[in-house]
């Protein structure tokens, strides 16, 4: 039974009776839980992009994780769940167990990110293969133990240690193929699609694969939670500058109360003295 072609340029689409589809065949039994970091990455960016298309008022489009789609009528089952994507809708889409490309309205993703996790092979074999032929417009495939480097991945051949690369980004050419255009380093890749930069950030919890307004990645585009916090935190200033204010307001008012008597106090001596000079005159 073939399941995968030595030819990096083979495409099952030209050789469908060689091709066994089968093994492309994906379920929701086989759709696998994600790891703790594999989670806390998908969450991260999928809040970060939600509140982009917020904030670049792109509401027509829904920015989603793990949702089946498929792309072959004859092989229902031949479908990919991206981790993380973004796609315009069709309508009824929240009351849809999957999306299907060839029913009309069905799109494919216009952005599609892939969080390499422990099973880290298929995130790699074929993997563009079947969003090229999905039809998605933009592939990233982020891998948080390449791009911390260090220690070591344990058990990989070097043609294996070779493969595996922080940072992946597939585009559509000029012909209508999805190539392949970043397959090495860190640094921050420019998304079309998003209209935003792909950056990698540091993080306690080891690298994570961010969305930013600018390449050096400074104004990373913040999660719901992290506009959250921020918003309170701005509150909190505004909170504690009012009160500083009120404060300041209230020494200056017992500041001049204060002038206020010590003026009358004076007052009230010059009266007593002139009071006391003019008796010792008629005195």
């Amino acid at each position: 039974m073939t399941t995968s072609h030595p030819d990096p340029a083979y495409r099952p689409q030209d050789h469908e009776e060689e091709f066994d589809w089968s093994s492309w065949y994906l379920t929701y039994e086989e759709d696998m839980g994600q790891s703790p970091e594999q989670l806390e990455c998908i969450l991260i960016l999928l809040s970060a992009i939600q509140q982009w298309l917020i904030e670049t008022e792109r509401g027509h489009l829904y920015a989603g994780a793990d949702v089946f789609f498929g792309w072959r009528p004859d092989h229902e089952l031949v479908q990919i769940s991206p981790d993380v994507f973004v796609f315009e809708p069709p309508a009824g889409f929240m009351d849809q167990g999957s999306i299907q490309v060839w029913k009309p309205g069905h799109n494919p993703p216009l952005v599609a990110v892939e969080i390499v996790s422990k099973d880290w092979k298929k995130d790699y074999i074929d993997l563009d293969r079947k969003y090229d032929q999905l039809g998605a417009q933009e592939l990233i495939v982020f891998d948080p133990h390449a791009a911390r480097g260090t220690p070591p991945l344990p058990g990989l051949s070097a043609p294996e240690r070779g493969m595996r690369q922080p940072l992946q980004v597939w585009v559509r050419d000029a012909q209508g193929s999805l190539v392949r255009t970043r397959a090495t380093g860190q640094r921050p890749v420019y998304s079309e699609a998003l209209g935003a930069w792909w950056v990698i950030t540091t993080t306690r919890h080891g690298p994570r694969l961010r969305v930013a307004r600018d390449e050096q990645g400074r104004d990373l585009i913040a999660t719901a939670e992290e506009a959250r916090r921020s918003a309170e935190e701005a509150r909190e200033f505004a909170e504690e500058a009012r009160e500083a204010a009120e404060e300041a307001l209230a020494q200056e008012e017992r500041a001049r109360r204060a002038a206020e008597r010590a003026h009358e106090e004076a007052l009230a001596e010059i009266a007593r003295l002139r009071a006391a000079l003019g008796e010792e005159g008629g005195t």
